[in-house]
């Protein structure tokens, strides 16, 4: 993602090229994150809890339909999505892990404005999961920085991931940066064929060209309007949140 016109008056905040660049900027009202000079985190200066990044709403649109109680989010980033469910679900048991010991260390630096606590595993997420349950009602958000030309095949990544952590009564939800056309038909087709427990739903967001797929159990009840009373969500957010959703396509 590109950062607008108002952006280029900056700080350099912090700079490391040791395996991917990454770089810290600020201005009068934000601060931000880039990887390989990719914007991966925006926060509001003033209110660091809110939401600054659209594809970030379409990721958390589970919040419109339950209540997690766990969840672990595999990619740190700024810590947008932390710290706005902070805000909104204190007690929330939230668990994020991150590959890059650099990115923790910008989070805790530039990012926690408001000094919370943060459960933080520096780990290989593969490593991590074949020692650990993800449990049974988890929420596992899958939001990796892909850095550009790589190697490996994400679909093989995420397929073997779901394959070792997706329960019946477990929610997924992955966003893909930039992928290809033939890439998110293939992924697409083989998560329908392989998780016959899920519905399966994907999201474009406008202006951007990350895509956002839900995976969301068959259990739940998504007719009606019942169960928004118990969202986590502050009721002005409901209304944007469900044209966001009604958008999406199922496949």
């Amino acid at each position: 993602m590109r950062l607008p016109i108002q952006f280029q008056q900056k700080k350099l905040l912090y700079f490391n090229q040791e395996r991917e660049v990454i770089a810290v900027y600020e201005n009068a009202y934000y601060r931000w994150i880039t990887c390989s000079r990719v914007l991966q985190s925006l926060m509001l200066k003033s209110r660091p809890w809110q939401l600054t990044l659209p594809h970030h709403n379409a990721l958390l649109l589970p919040l419109l339909f339950f209540r997690p109680k766990q969840v672990i989010e595999l990619g740190l980033g700024g810590g947008n999505l932390s710290r706005f469910m902070k805000k909104i679900a204190l007690a929330i048991d939230w668990l994020t892990i991150e590959y890059e010991q650099n990115v923790i260390d910008c989070f805790r630096r530039y990012f926690n404005p408001l000094s919370q606590e943060n459960q933080i595993i520096h780990a290989d997420i593969n490593h991590w999961f074949k020692h650990h349950n993800s449990g049974e009602h988890s929420w596992i958000i899958y939001d990796i920085y892909q850095p550009p030309k790589v190697s490996t095949n994400p679909p093989d990544t995420l397929l073997q991931l779901l394959l070792k952590t997706l329960t019946p009564d477990s929610c997924f939800s992955i966003n893909l940066p930039e992928p290809s056309a033939p890439e998110l038909t293939l992924l697409l087709k083989q998560l329908k064929r392989r998780q016959s427990s899920h519905r399966l739903y994907y999201f474009t967001v406008a202006r951007y060209r990350n895509v956002i797929i839900q995976l969301l159990p068959k259990s739940w009840q998504l007719n009606g309007t019942g169960y928004l009373a118990e969202s986590y969500l502050p009721p002005k957010l409901i209304p944007p949140w469900l044209k966001c959703w009604q958008a999406g396509q199922e496949e």
